[in-house]
């Protein structure tokens, strides 16, 4: 970030318009891709759309809303910390129940209002327009859009909040009221939040206070620091907001130890870290997170990168420590992220919260260094705009097909409905019990309570939303069966006694319905 240049600068000086600017731009941009893209009228989806279902049928069964925050939290403790995600999604439900287009409407508006808190951080940090509009779209338009057009994530509301704190920090520095209790409190206060939003933003809690630090220390630096020791200040400065330090750091702490030893870090199979995993797969994992999954960011930092050793002579000598710390920090906090997604890789949404310290690194950072030299400077800002180019048709394109898939969905289920009745059975044979759970919940609030799931031959009762299913289920007493539609073959080996004769089939997308004739 730029805890550079001097405050009279108006030019750069953060006016009413800027809010406006942010709004605006926010809207157009976020709410723009996913009206396009149709993703709010995209209706139910596989993934994790079920919980609004359950918790909804909860509510309707007289449970608290006390009592439903306690069992989920709970429960998810059993694999996972982020506390926060389940407090937001529960009290969403009761309040907006399971009506999808409402809870995409208030993701868009998360949305909307991360991309302005981004766009006024840097404006705080004497960054121009033009750079403040580039920062939030690197951090948001890519493949990492998904939380946008996928109501059911931890990264849009622990976004949110980050660039919430960003502003803080930001605004602290540009008033240079930095012991204000007025910024200090809720600093703190929106930095524990965003830990329980997700265990990776746990990770990127130190980065905050660091940041906050290095701004106060840095604040005012020119050519009278040259050949000076300020022997002292960091100290002094660290004493200052003690309280604000300690309060993070013990928050951190806690955090980490739910994490490492009431909760775990290989409870999940696709991530974390695992005994029987080598460090070859790890090594594997973050090789294909930077040159594969984030080639583009990867191949255009080493570009950046390479422009600013060329242009070396740009940086005075009393701004090369500056730099230097801030590089520390910011590569430090991309490599702690990429170590800790190395077993599931980095796409999509688990790019955050790395994007925020590489934007702060190649957009803030890097436009600062060349700010002197205005031909350079427009490289520098053309080569963002290529990533941008590059990245940004692609949030598009996924925003279209999980579009596309909820309408896939839509017809599967209108399928199902057509052609099993309130006492039929139908097995959800897709291999993956949430997909099995999904089909189920959504059939069982449509009067379709026969619901079962079979999982590579195994026969298995579903959570049901009212009364357990009861009884043996067998091939031969199935009225409906869903699977994928790449995977007919396999389904239909797994059924003893019946053909590929005594089915109709019907195929949408992703996804097959089997009516038994």
């Amino acid at each position: 970030m730029q805890a550079m240049g001097k405050r009279t600068v108006r030019r750069n000086k953060v006016v009413w318009q800027d809010a406006v600017i942010a709004i605006l731009f926010g809207t157009i941009i976020v709410a723009g891709i996913l009206c396009v893209a149709r993703t709010i009228w995209s209706g139910y989806h596989f993934l994790d759309d079920h919980e609004l279902i359950r918790m909804e049928q909860s509510f309707s069964q007289g449970m608290s809303l006390h009592d439903l925050l306690r069992a989920w939290i709970k429960n998810d403790m059993n694999q996972r910390f982020r506390p926060l995600y389940w407090i937001e999604r529960v009290t969403g439900s009761y309040l907006m129940g399971s009506n999808l287009m409402l809870w995409n409407i208030w993701t868009a508006v998360k949305g909307i209002l991360a991309f302005a808190l981004l766009y006024l951080s840097a404006r705080y940090v004497k960054a121009g327009r033009t750079v403040s509009l580039i920062f939030p779209m690197v951090i948001m338009l890519g493949t990492q859009f998904t939380p946008w057009y996928r109501s059911a994530n931890q990264e849009s509301t622990g976004l949110l909040l980050c660039a919430a704190i960003l502003c803080l920090i930001a605004a602290q520095y540009a008033h240079g009221r930095y012991t204000s209790p007025v910024y200090n409190i809720p600093i703190v206060i929106l930095v524990i939040l965003s830990g329980f939003a997700k265990e990776s933003f746990t990770l990127f809690m130190p980065v905050f206070p660091m940041l906050k630090l290095w701004l106060e220390y840095w604040d005012g630096c020119d050519e009278t620091w040259l050949g000076t020791r300020r022997k002292g200040r960091l100290l002094r400065l660290v004493k200052e907001n003690l309280a604000v330090y300690l309060c993070i750091l013990a928050a951190f702490l806690i955090n980490i130890y739910m994490i490492l030893f009431r909760v775990g870090v290989d409870r999940i199979s696709y991530a974390g870290f695992h005994q029987d995993t080598g460090l070859n797969q790890y090594l594997h994992g973050i090789s294909d997170s930077l040159f594969v999954n984030m080639k583009w960011n990867t191949v255009i930092a080493g570009q950046l990168i390479f422009m600013i050793l060329l242009c070396y002579q740009l940086v005075e000598k009393y701004n090369i420590w500056r730099y230097v710390s801030l590089c520390i920090i910011l590569f430090c906090t991309m490599g702690i992220q990429l170590v800790a997604h190395a077993k599931s890789e980095m796409w999509g949404r688990y790019l955050f919260p790395y994007i925020i310290a590489y934007a702060l690194l190649f957009v803030l950072l890097g436009n600062y260094i060349f700010r002197k030299d205005r031909f350079r400077n427009s490289i520098y800002q053309a080569v963002l705009l290529v990533l941008l180019i590059l990245t940004v048709p692609g949030a598009v394109r996924e925003a279209r097909d999980y579009a596309k898939d909820g309408e896939w969905i839509r017809e599967y289920f209108q399928c199902i409905l057509d052609n099993a009745g309130e006492t039929d059975r139908i097995v959800g044979a897709f291999g993956d019990e949430e997909l099995d759970l999904a089909t189920e919940c959504w059939l069982e609030v449509h009067d379709r309570s026969q619901a079962y799931s079979n999982v590579n031959g195994e026969w298995k009762n579903t959570v049901q939303l009212t009364d357990a299913l009861t009884g043996e289920c067998s091939w031969e007493d199935v009225k409906v069966v869903t699977c994928y539609s790449y995977a007919q073959v396999y389904v239909l080996s797994l059924m003893d006694g019946v053909t590929e004769n005594d089915f109709d089939f019907y195929t949408f997308g992703n996804y097959m319905v089997m009516v038994k004739k």
